[in-house]
């Protein structure tokens, strides 16, 4: 919980470089930290590439990681949810 804490501290100070951090605290509780949200390009390629943490980390326990579609789908998901959950359309 400490790591979430000082990521959550990074991620929330405006002078800091970190623009998001996905974070595995084991194989059902995973969180994301993110700037607040901002309709520009380089906020959906911070969202994009945690997304794809996220994926990884949902899939590597699940041994389906080696797959080649399975890991694109789930991706594709989350980042659909959470670009439309950010953005209020949701």
């Amino acid at each position: 919980w400490q790591t979430a804490v000082e990521l959550c501290g990074k991620v929330n100070d405006k002078d800091s470089q970190t623009h998001g951090a996905a974070i595995r605290v084991n194989d059902d509780h995973y969180f994301l930290f993110l700037r607040p949200y901002k309709n520009k390009w380089q906020y959906f390629d911070t969202l994009n590439h945690e997304c794809f943490h996220l994926a990884q980390f949902i899939c590597k326990p699940l041994t389906i990681w080696d797959d080649v579609e399975s890991p694109a789908y789930l991706h594709s998901f989350l980042l659909k949810e959470l670009r439309r959950t950010l953005s209020g359309e949701k």
